[in-house]
Parts: C-alpha cells; sequence; structure tokens
C-alpha cells in the first residue's frame, strides 16, 4: 500500500512539473503565498471576536430582559475569614 501511494505522488509530482514546463500552472510567489495566508488568518479571528461581541451582547439583553440571573461582581477586596479571625 505505502509503495502504490508513493508510486501515485510521483506520478502527480512529475504532472505538475510536466505543467509547470508547459506553463499551463502559475506558481504562486512567497509573498503572495504569505499575503493570502495573512488575509486567512485575519478573517478567521475577525470571525472568533465577531462571535464573542454577540455572545456577550446576547447575554447582556437577557439578564436585562430577565431571562437569566444577574452576575455577581468579582470581590477584589475579599478577605478570608480565617485569617481575619487571625489578626483579631
Amino acid at each position: 500500500m505505502l509503495i502504490r501511494d508513493k508510486i501515485k505522488k510521483s506520478q502527480e509530482e512529475a504532472k505538475l512539473t510536466n505543467q509547470r514546463k508547459q506553463g499551463l500552472v502559475i506558481t504562486k510567489d512567497k509573498d503572495v503565498e504569505k499575503q493570502e495566508m495573512s488575509v486567512y488568518i485575519q478573517k478567521y479571528m475577525r470571525g472568533i471576536m465577531a462571535r464573542k461581541y454577540v455572545e456577550s451582547l446576547r447575554e447582556e439583553e437577557m439578564e436585562f430582559l430577565g431571562m437569566i440571573p444577574k452576575k455577581k461582581p468579582l470581590m477584589n477586596n475579599w478577605i478570608d475569614p480565617v485569617d481575619a479571625e487571625k489578626e483579631t
């Protein structure tokens, strides 16, 4: 099975090199490939960020309408009761 795959791959590579020699296949420049990859990554990240933003808006609206309970604020000034007892 591995030999058959190697043969098929080498045949495809040979066919591609022949097409390049004949001018049928246009090879891309490295800078163009990098630019296309960066555009793809940007689109992907914009989609992720937009979905997170819409989710936060949805949660905020559901809180306002009373469909979900309100989030409790984080307690940054929280004092451990055991530590408070020791100080007292």
